[in-house]
C-alpha cells in the first residue's frame, strides 16, 4: 500500500489542508516545532485505524468544524482507493471508495492492512524519538532483554508483559514463601480443616443423616425423571392414536400410486404449450409454399441476362483500364507542372551561385554535406577569432601600463636616493637629540612646541601607512577601487591632523622669540622625521616594484595561453577549408552567412533531382498505360491506329456504361433471389424452432406422437391430484406428531396396530401411577431429614466452621485459578517467543547486524542471541563480545533503530505498508546520520517511507526525495 494524497477536513491545527505525495519513495515532511508534524502523523494513523470518541474530540479544530479527512492510497490490486473517516458520521466508521464507485468498510481495510491493529503497526512500521528516550530510562540489565523483544515484535511491550505476569505470579504464590496471598490462604484453610475435623467427630450422626439426605434427594430426582419419561410416552401414544386414520389413508394412497406406474415427468402446462406451438406452425407452412413459387420465376430471368453479358476477363481488364484513366490525366498534368518547377529552380540556383561567388558546379552539390552543427562550428570559429583579437588588444594595453609603472617607480627611487641622508648623519642627529634630552637644555616654554611637532609627525606617519597599505592591496588584487578609497581616507586623515594641530596652537601658543637651542632641536627633529618618511616611501616603492614583477609574470602567462588559442583557431580553420575548399576564397567573417545560402541551394538541387526522378517515373507509367489500352482495342477488334488517346478513352467508357447497365440489372435479379432465399431460410428457421419445441415437448412427456401425448396428459393430471392429497396428509401427520414420534412408531414404513397402541397406553399409565406413589414417600423422607439437620445445625459451632471453611476454600480456589491464568499466559507468551525466534528472529538479527555494522562504520560486526539468558550480545570487528548495557547511549540508539528497521523489512515482505518515522534520528551525529538516511533510501525501493522532521537540510542527503514544508 502507498499513500498518494492526504486531504484533511479538520484535525487539530489542520483544516482544509491537502498534500499530494509524488512517486518518490521517500517523502520528507519538514517544519519547525509546533508546525503540526506530529498532528499530521496522528491523522494518518487515525484514518487507517480510527480513534475512540474522546480522542477524536481532542483533535477538533479550535475554529470549529468536522473532524476527519481522507487518504488516497494505491495497492497491488486496486489503483486508487479513497479511505475516509468522519467523527460525526457513523461514529467514525471508515468508508473505502473504489474507482468504479463501489464502497467497502472496516473489514476490507483490515484485510489490506494485514489484519493488524494500531499497536502492531506502531511496533513494526512506525517509531519516533520518544521510543529512544524510553529505552534509555531502563536499567543496564534490562536493556538487552528489551532490545531482544523489540527484535521479536518491534516494541518493548512483550518484555513489560512478561515482567508483569511474573510479578503477579510471585505476588500470588511462591513454593517456599509465606507472604504471597495463596500461601497465606493455604494456612487459613488448613487450620479451618483441622478445627472442622474435630467438630466432625462430635457430630457423626450429622454426617450420616446428611449422607442419607443426599441419597434420598437423588432418588427423588431419578423418580421424577422416570415419571416424566412415562408421561411423555403416554402423550406420544395418545398422539399416535389421534393420527392413526391419517396414516392409514396415506398408506392406501401410496399403494394406489404405485399400481398406476407413471413417473410423473409430464411437462408443466403441457396442454397449453402444445396448442400454442400447433397454432404457430400452420401459417408458416403456407408462407413457405408461396415463396418457393417466386424463387423459380427469378431464376428464369437471371439465366436470360447472363446470356447477354461479355466474358468476365474482358470486363475486368476494361475496369482496370478505366481506373487508370484519372491517374493518366493527373500524371500528364503533373509532368507539365514539374518541368516548369525544375526550370524555375535551375534559374534560382544559377542566381544564387552568382551572388555567393562560390565555385560549385551542379555536379558537385552531392559531394558536400552541410549538417546542422556546421553552422555552430563556423559561428564559434568566428567568435573565437573576435575574442582572440580583443584579448590581444587588452594584453598590449596591460603591457604598456606595466612599462609606465615600472619607469615611474625607477625615477622615484633615484630621487629618494639623492634626497635621503646617509646613516652616519642620521646617527649624529640622533645622538644630539638624546644629549639634549639628558641635559634638560630646553625650557618649560619650549615643551609645548616640541609636543606639537611630535603630534604632527604621528599624523603624517599614520597617513602614509594608510595610503601605502591601500594601494598595496589594490595592486595585489587588481582592484583600483581599494586604492582610491585608501587615497580618500588618507586625505581625510591629513585634514583632521591639520585641524587638530591648529587647535593645539591656539590652546598652547609658542613664544615669538624662542631661544637658539630650541630652534636647533626642532631642526634635528624635522630632519629625522623627513628621513623616516623617505625610508617608508622607499619601502613602499620596493613593494610596488615587486607587484609589477608579479604582474609581468601573469602577463606572460596570459600571452602564452593566447598563442595556444590562436594555434587551435588556425587548426580549426584549416580543417574546415580542407572539408570545404571553396571557403579559402572567403573571410571567416562571412562563413556563417554563407552557410544559409549553401543549405538553401543544396535543398533546391535536391528538389531538382527528385523532380527528374518523378518525371521519369510518370512518363514510364503513362507509356505502359497507353500500351495496355491499345492492346485491349486490338483484342476486341476495335479501331485504334487513327485515334488519339482521348478518343480511345471515350470509346472505352461508353462501352463500359452499356455493360454496367446489364450488370446492374443482373445484380437486381440476384438481390431478389437472395432476398427470396433469405425469406425461405427465415421461414425454415422459424419452423425449425417450433418443430424443435414440439419434439422437445414430446420428449419431456416420453411419447412419440400427438395421440400418445394426449393420453399421457390424462394420466399425469390424475397423478398430480394424488400427490396433492399425499402432501396434505403428510403435513397433517407432521402437525400431530414430532419427528421422534414418527420414527418411534415407523408411521411412514407401515401403519401401526390400533389395539396394540391401546394396550401400551394402559400399561404406561399404571407404571406412572406406581412411580408417583414412590415419589411421594421419598419426598416425605427428605422433608423429615432436613428437619433433623436444621435442628443439629442450630447448635452453631459446626455449621459456622463448615460455612467458614467452604468460604475460605472457595477463596483459595479463586486465587489458585488466578495464579494458574498468569502462569498459563506467561507460558503462552514464552512459547510464542520461542516459535518466533525459530522462524523469524535469525533473519531479523542477521539484517539488524548488517544495518548496525553500517551505522557504526564497521566497528560492530554482528548481533547474536544468548539462548540461556534470552538477551542480545554484540560482536565487534575484533571478535570481542559486549553486553548491550555496556554500549554507549548513542550506540544503543543505533542498535534499537537497526532492530526496528530489520523487523520492518522482514515483516513487510508479507504486508507492504508505509513506514512513518517522526524525528527518529534527531540524536544521530553527522557521521551516522548520512548512513541512516542511505539505509532508509534503500528500503524505500520496496516500501513507501514518510519522514517527519524539523531538519529541512535532510532533503539534500537523498538522491530521490520530495519535500513538503509545513
Amino acid at each position: 500500500m502507498k499513500i498518494k494524497e492526504i486531504h484533511i477536513y479538520g484535525f487539530g491545527k489542520w483544516k482544509d489542508y491537502s498534500i499530494k505525495l509524488e512517486n518518490e519513495q521517500v517523502t520528507l515532511i519538514t517544519g519547525q516545532n509546533e508546525a503540526g508534524k506530529s498532528t499530521l502523523y496522528q491523522f494518518i494513523l487515525f484514518i487507517l485505524f480510527g480513534l475512540p470518541p474522546k480522542e477524536r474530540e481532542f483533535y477538533r479544530p479550535k475554529s470549529g468544524g468536522s473532524v476527519g479527512g481522507k487518504l488516497i492510497v494505491s495497492t497491488d490490486e486496486y489503483r486508487n482507493v479513497g479511505i475516509e473517516r468522519l467523527h460525526e458520521k457513523e461514529n467514525g466508521k471508515v468508508v473505502c471508495r473504489m474507482q468504479d464507485g463501489r464502497e467497502e468498510g472496516e473489514e476490507w481495510l483490515k484485510y489490506q492492512l494485514g489484519r493488524m491493529n494500531r499497536d502492531v503497526y506502531d511496533s513494526i512500521y512506525s517509531f519516533n524519538a520518544e521510543d529512544l528516550t524510553n529505552l534509555n530510562q531502563l536499567r543496564g540489565s534490562e536493556i538487552g532483554e528489551v532490545l531482544l523483544n523489540i527484535g521479536l515484535t518491534g516494541s518493548e511491550q512483550i518484555y513489560q508483559t512478561e515482567k508483569w505476569l511474573d510479578k503477579r505470579s510471585q505476588d500470588l504464590f511462591k513454593p517456599k514463601g509465606s507472604k504471597p496471598e495463596v500461601n497465606q490462604q493455604l494456612q487459613v484453610v488448613e487450620e479451618l480443616y483441622r478445627k472442622q475435623a474435630m467438630a466432625e467427630k462430635e457430630e457423626r450422626s450429622y454426617q450420616e443423616l446428611k449422607s442419607n439426605l443426599k441419597k434420598w434427594t437423588e432418588q427423588v430426582k431419578e423418580t421424577s425423571e422416570e415419571i416424566s419419561d412415562k408421561r411423555n410416552e403416554q402423550y406420544s401414544l395418545e398422539q399416535m392414536i389421534k393420527a392413526l386414520p391419517l396414516v392409514l389413508e396415506f398408506h392406501q394412497l401410496k399403494a394406489e400410486m404405485q399400481e398406476v406406474n407413471v413417473d410423473g415427468s409430464f411437462p408443466e402446462e403441457g396442454r397449453e404449450r402444445y396448442q400454442q406451438i400447433k397454432e404457430s406452425i400452420l401459417p408458416l407452412e403456407s408462407e413457405k409454399q408461396v415463396t418457393n413459387t417466386k424463387q423459380e420465376e427469378w431464376l428464369s430471368r437471371q439465366q436470360a441476362i447472363k446470356q447477354q453479358l461479355v466474358s468476365e476477363k474482358d470486363w475486368k481488364e476494361a475496369e482496370s483500364l478505366l481506373e487508370k484513366q484519372a491517374g493518366f490525366e493527373r500524371a500528364s498534368h503533373e509532368i507539365e507542372q514539374w518541368k516548369e518547377r525544375k526550370a524555375e529552380l535551375q534559374e534560382k540556383i544559377e542566381y544564387d551561385r552568382k551572388q555567393m561567388h562560390v565555385p560549385i558546379q551542379d555536379d558537385e552539390w552531392n559531394d558536400y554535406s552541410f549538417p546542422f552543427y556546421i553552422e555552430e562550428t563556423w559561428s564559434s570559429l568566428k567568435q573565437e577569432a573576435k575574442t582572440i583579437d580583443q584579448e590581444e588588444a587588452r594584453l598590449d594595453e596591460w603591457d604598456s601600463e606595466l612599462k609606465v609603472d615600472k619607469h615611474s617607480i625607477y625615477k622615484r627611487k633615484e630621487s629618494l636616493a639623492q634626497k635621503m641622508m646617509d646613516e652616519d648623519k642620521v646617527r649624529s642627529y640622533s645622538e644630539q637629540l638624546t644629549l639634549h634630552g639628558q641635559t634638560g637644555a630646553s625650557s618649560r616654554d619650549q615643551t609645548p612646541a616640541q609636543l606639537l611637532k611630535v603630534y604632527r609627525l604621528m599624523w603624517i606617519l599614520f597617513t602614509m601607512i594608510l595610503f601605502t597599505a591601500g594601494w598595496t592591496i589594490a595592486l595585489l588584487s587588481s582592484l583600483m577601487l581599494i586604492g582610491l578609497i585608501a587615497t580618500l581616507m588618507s586625505g581625510i586623515t591629513a585634514f583632521c591632523a591639520f585641524w587638530s594641530h591648529r587647535s593645539l596652537q591656539n590652546v598652547v601658543p609658542v613664544k615669538e622669540h624662542p631661544s637658539a637651542p630650541v630652534h636647533s632641536l626642532s631642526e634635528i627633529q624635522q630632519k629625522l622625521s623627513e628621513h623616516e618618511k623617505d625610508k617608508a616611501e622607499r619601502a613602499h616603492l620596493e613593494d610596488q616594484e615587486r607587484n609589477v614583477s608579479q604582474e609581468e609574470i601573469r602577463l606572460e602567462e596570459r600571452k602564452r595561453h593566447l598563442n595556444q588559442r590562436k594555434n587551435r583557431l588556425e587548426a580549426g580553420i584549416q580543417e574546415q577549408e580542407t572539408l570545404y575548399p571553396f571557403l579559402t576564397s572567403l573571410s571567416i567573417d562571412h562563413w556563417e552567412k554563407l552557410y544559409h545560402w549553401l543549405t538553401q541551394a543544396k535543398q533546391k538541387w535536391s528538389e531538382i533531382e527528385k523532380l527528374d526522378q518523378s518525371i521519369k517515373q510518370h512518363e514510364e507509367w503513362i507509356s505502359g498505360v497507353l500500351h495496355d489500352l491499345k492492346r485491349f482495342y486490338e483484342r476486341l477488334n476495335w479501331e485504334s491506329e487513327s485515334k488519339e488517346a482521348l478518343e480511345m478513352w471515350s470509346g472505352l467508357r461508353n462501352w463500359a456504361l452499356q455493360h454496367q447497365q446489364l450488370q446492374n440489372e443482373l445484380s437486381s435479379v440476384n438481390e431478389q433471389l437472395s432476398q427470396t432465399e433469405q425469406q425461405l431460410k427465415e421461414i425454415n428457421a422459424r419452423l425449425y424452432v417450433y418443430y424443435e419445441k414440439r419434439q422437445d415437448l414430446f420428449n419431456q412427456a416420453g411419447v412419440p406422437s400427438e395421440e400418445a401425448f394426449y393420453l399421457r396428459l390424462k394420466q399425469t393430471e390424475t397423478l398430480k391430484e394424488q400427490n396433492a392429497r399425499r402432501h396434505s396428509l403428510i403435513q397433517q401427520i407432521h402437525r400431530l406428531m414430532s419427528e421422534k414420534e414418527q420414527k418411534q412408531f415407523a408411521v411412514w414404513q407401515h401403519p401401526p396396530d390400533e389395539s396394540k397402541l391401546q394396550v401400551q397406553w394402559n400399561a404406561t399409565k399404571e407404571k406412572m401411577q406406581d412411580k408417583e406413589k414412590e415419589q411421594r414417600e421419598l419426598q416425605q423422607q427428605v422433608a423429615d431429614a432436613k428437619s433433623k439437620l436444621r435442628t443439629l445445625e442450630s447448635s452453631g459451632q459446626y455449621s459456622e466452621l463448615v460455612h467458614h471453611y467452604e468460604a475460605e476454600r472457595s477463596k483459595l480456589k479463586d486465587l489458585a485459578i488466578e495464579w494458574a491464568k498468569y502462569q498459563l499466559a506467561g507460558h503462552v507468551v514464552h512459547k510464542t517467543k520461542e516459535k518466533y525466534k525459530q522462524t523469524y528472529l535469525p533473519q531479523v538479527l542477521e539484517q539488524a547486524g548488517k544495518y548496525f555494522a553500517r551505522l557504526t562504520s564497521g566497528k560492530y560486526a554482528a548481533v547474536h542471541l544468548l539462548e540461556d539468558r534470552e538477551a542480545l550480545r554484540i560482536e565487534d570487528y575484533e571478535g570481542k563480545v559486549y553486553e548491550v548495557f555496556e554500549l554507549s547511549r548513542g550506540t544503543r540508539d543505533q542498535l534499537y533503530v537497526s532492530l526496528r528497521l530489520s523487523l520492518g523489512k522482514t515483516m513487510a515482505e508479507t504486508v507492504r505498508l508505509p513506514f512513518l518515522l517522526d524525528d527518529a534520528f534527531v540524536h544521530f551525529d553527522q557521521q551516522r546520520l548520512p548512513v541512516m538516511l542511505e539505509i532508509i533510501e534503500e528500503m524505500s525501493n520496496d516500501h513507501q517511507i514518510i519522514l517527519f522532521t524539523w531538519r529541512s537540510d535532510l532533503a539534500s542527503s537523498f538522491q530521490k526525495v520530495k519535500e513538503h514544508k509545513l
